[in-house]
């Protein structure tokens, strides 16, 4: 009678361990080999993120739009009131927060 029971239990606990899990403020994505850096942040619309720049400073913010050499950051982290537009060619890192 015991194993009746477990055994759809272990079963269900098991099936649970397939679901994605992403902590709360962590960003949600998905890297394809083919992806460029434009496609990347074009799939990364809408979610926070940090830009490393070619000088080495860190800009984040939440990508607003794409567009052939610029993207735009709104909701500047540390800065109020302001948003960015950054040139794509200056950009040498995504930084995502994933977990």
């Amino acid at each position: 009678m015991k194993s009746a029971i477990l055994i759809p239990l272990l079963a269900g606990l098991l099936s649970l361990t397939s679901l994605p899990v992403v902590s709360a403020g962590a960003t949600s994505y998905e890297f394809q080999s083919s992806d460029g850096l434009h496609e990347m942040l074009a799939r990364l619309k809408g979610q926070s993120v940090k830009l490393r720049l070619a000088g080495g400073e860190e800009i984040g913010g939440k990508i607003s739009g794409v567009g052939l050499q610029l993207v735009q950051l709104t909701e500047i982290t540390g800065r109020d009131f302001f948003d960015a537009l950054v040139p794509i060619s200056s950009i040498q890192a995504i930084l995502i927060k994933a977990r």
